[in-house]
């Protein structure tokens, strides 16, 4: 072929089936079965993934940071010691020798946590409402409550109600505290942390405070205990009093013993109800004298006397007078005295009833006086009854005054007993007393930022670690050439690396191509071994992929180009009839194309368009076919091919992906041998596999693989014992 002698006079090289060699003292990127599998190799391969994992938990360590709650902590201090139970009583040797004991020391590091002395904390009214705000402080946003709702968490509980839970909280308190003892001191630190400083400051000297009283209590319990049993008693001989001096009053208000202001009470009493009798028999005869008068139809005063009854007498006569006048004047027949009668008739009537009303009402006085005398009269007989019977209740009024006097001398010694006692209790101290209370905490104690920093950065190294090493072990990625081999059992040919975008279309491959590079040794290295396969050029060649984007059309198209330069002539096919993508990459137009060739619409001559590469031309697909499978499949497609060999030395043609249309597997057994492309670090070896085993048992003949965008950086970490192209490259491009 007229490309064999133009490659061999680039230089003198050798090229073998598995990939490049060096050459003339420089190195190549070979193919080769190692892999370096060092941690920092994976860690290095994997920096992407390291470096955005620790990016991403460094800014989630910020994050929370920022928004974690800032704690503060106050801290009181009390020294524990055995101090005297009463101020100026001498210490006892069993009082010297619990000062400083270790086992008590403890004991009081237990009472300061304890739930007793955390329930009386709770207790405290204004502890209650600092834990209440300290709470609505930390409650989430609304729409985070709700979104726990609405998951099915359950509806926040409000902090009243949480602080309202005491067994609850009291265990939350217990947490919270911190009790510990300053070193080998008898010196006992307590502290509490909030986000609020005064609550941290309330609570700690709240805590301490009560211990203080309890420690004091302790020791006025037996004193207490005394003085509670001694008040029990003076109340209940207080109370015996009471009743004792309630029961003399009564027994001589009984027996009539009581006096007044001049005479006994019973004596007084006898001769008011005797004044009282005699008022009232003199009002009884008054009454009955009035009711004597209205039954014998005499003029009753009370009637005179009414109003009511004089009102309606002066009207009855004031219309007498008129009936009199107007009788006088116009006649007994007049109309108008009809009228006037009739009025008169009537105040007559209310005369009457007015009269019979008073004439009931002294009936009723009458009846109430009698029945006055008759209580009066009963009430003198027993009062007398009574005043008879004094002279016997003088002598058992002597004995209950004596039992009262007994008790009541009792009574006074008791009272001076706890007066003594509770005198005592106040000058009593307890066995703890008050190193420093708590001061308002002015620095934050959680989180602290160098603290949380440095934890930050190591759980970002460490996650990242991990992240990138689970991400390397569960690559299955196409990475090396000896994986790739392995998976599909085909040998890689070449693996192609990744090139910068330089110009538009096909100037770009022009360029990369005539620069000595890596890229334009990996496809001179693809043509040979193409060239050369079992000692005879290969004269139609089909390139596919696996899936969309592998770079088949890319390398189609750089094999075509460097061929083009080797002197041959080579022929493009683009047989992706729906997805064409020729004409943008080749800088070409064509009205026709393959499509229209397939159904009959155009010859080959008629759809062959020239590149811009002398030796290169290319059919481009024409208008997207839906039904590519079947054009693809019928006999004109064989016959282009036969029309194009004895035109072309090489005719590439590229098909859509053989995992996605079946459109390779039925063009592969129409040519010399196909060419299948991986992506590096894109393909799946499973993908890899299947594809060239479906296009083998199509009836092709896969005659290797090609392994394109390869980054060079990071290929040299999957394939040892590789460097950059040195001086080979420096000999030019054909």
């Amino acid at each position: 072929m007229s490309g064999s002698g133009s490659l061999t006079s680039v230089g003198s090289h050798s090229l073998y089936s598995g990939g490049l060699s060096s050459v003339s003292g420089g190195s190549f990127p070979a193919l080769v079965l190692e892999d370096e599998s060092g941690i920092l190799a994976r860690l290095r391969r994997r920096r992407l993934t390291f470096l955005v994992t620790f990016a991403v938990v460094s800014g989630l360590v910020g994050v929370a940071y920022g928004l974690m709650p800032r704690t503060y902590r106050a801290t009181a201090s009390v020294l524990v010691s055995s101090a005297d139970v009463v101020l100026g009583t001498p210490q006892t040797p069993a009082t010297q020798q619990n000062v400083g004991d270790p086992a008590d020391l403890e004991s009081q590091t237990v009472v300061l946590s304890s739930t007793l002395l955390a329930r009386r904390v709770l207790e405290r009214p204004e502890i209650r409402a600092a834990l209440i705000g300290e709470c609505e402080m930390s409650q989430p946003p609304p729409f985070v409550a709700a979104l726990k709702e609405w998951i099915g968490l359950g509806s926040a509980q409000s902090c009243a109600d949480q602080v309202d839970d005491t067994a609850a909280e009291v265990t939350t308190l217990q947490n919270r505290f911190t009790v510990t003892a300053s070193g080998r001191s008898r010196v006992i630190d307590v502290s509490f942390g909030s986000p609020s400083p005064q609550i941290a400051q309330l609570m700690t000297n709240t805590l301490v405070q009560d211990y203080l009283d309890l420690r004091t209590q302790e020791k006025l319990k037996p004193r207490e205990t005394a003085i509670e049993w001694l008040r029990a008693e003076i109340d209940r001989l207080g109370a015996k009093l009471k009743t004792s001096e309630r029961t003399i009053e009564a027994f001589l208000h009984e027996h009539g013993l009581v006096k007044g202001q001049a005479a006994p009470i019973a004596s007084e009493r006898l001769s008011a109800l005797s004044q009282q009798l005699a008022a009232a028999e003199a009002d009884l005869a008054a009454t009955a004298g009035r009711q004597g008068q209205a039954a014998a139809g005499g003029s009753l005063r009370d009637v005179l006397d009414s109003r009511s009854v004089g009102d309606l007498k002066q009207q009855l006569a004031t219309v007498d007078g008129q009936i009199a006048l107007l009788s006088n004047r116009y006649g007994p027949a007049y109309p108008g005295l009809a009228a006037l009668q009739r009025q008169r008739a009537m105040l007559q009537a209310a005369v009457g009833q007015e009269t019979g009303r008073v004439t009931a009402s002294v009936g009723h006085d009458y009846q109430a006086a009698l029945s006055r005398v008759t209580s009066l009269t009963k009430e003198l007989d027993g009062l007398k009854k009574e005043v008879g019977a004094g002279d016997d209740a003088t002598t058992q009024i002597a004995t209950l005054q004596r039992d009262a006097d007994v008790d009541r001398e009792l009574y006074l010694d008791l009272t001076k007993k706890v007066n003594e006692l509770e005198a005592e209790s106040r000058l009593v101290v307890g066995d703890a007393r008050l190193v420093n209370l708590a001061e308002l905490p002015d620095k934050v104690f959680f989180p602290k930022k160098l603290t949380f920093g440095l934890t930050g950065l190591l759980l970002a190294s460490a996650l990242a670690t991990v992240v990138a090493l689970l991400r390397d072990r569960g690559d299955r990625t196409v990475r090396t050439a000896a994986s790739l081999q392995a998976a599909a059992g085909v040998r890689v040919l070449a693996h192609i690396p990744q090139v910068r975008r330089v110009g538009q279309g096909g100037s770009r491959l022009t360029h990369q191509l005539d620069q000595p590079s890596a890229f334009q040794e990996a496809i001179r290295a693809l043509y040979a071994e193409c060239m050369l396969v079992d000692g005879d050029p290969l004269r139609t060649l089909l390139v596919t992929s696996s899936h969309l984007g592998e770079g088949k059309t890319f390398v189609t198209l750089a094999l075509a180009h460097f061929a083009a330069a080797a002197g041959q002539r080579v022929l493009v096919l683009e047989c992706d009839l729906r997805r064409p993508s020729f004409g943008p990459a080749l800088s070409l137009r064509a009205e026709r194309g393959m499509s229209d060739y397939l159904r009959g619409k155009a010859r080959p001559e008629e759809i062959v368009c020239r590149g811009g590469v002398e030796g290169l031309d290319a059919i481009l697909s024409g208008k997207p076919a839906i039904n590519s499978t079947e054009l693809l499949s019928h006999r004109r497609m064989r016959q282009l091919l036969e029309w194009a060999a004895p035109h072309y030395d090489l005719v590439l043609i590229d098909t859509p992906p053989s995992q996605v249309l079946r459109d390779a597997r039925v063009l592969a057994r129409q040519v010399d041998g196909v060419l299948y492309c991986a992506q590096w670090g894109r393909s799946q070896l499973s993908s890899v596999l299947d594809g060239v085993h479906e296009v083998q048992a199509a009836g092709g003949r896969v005659i290797g693989l090609v392994l394109d965008r390869v980054e060079a950086e990071q290929y040299r970490l999957y394939n040892a014992h590789t460097s950059m192209p040195d001086t080979y490259l420096a000999l030019g491009a054909s």
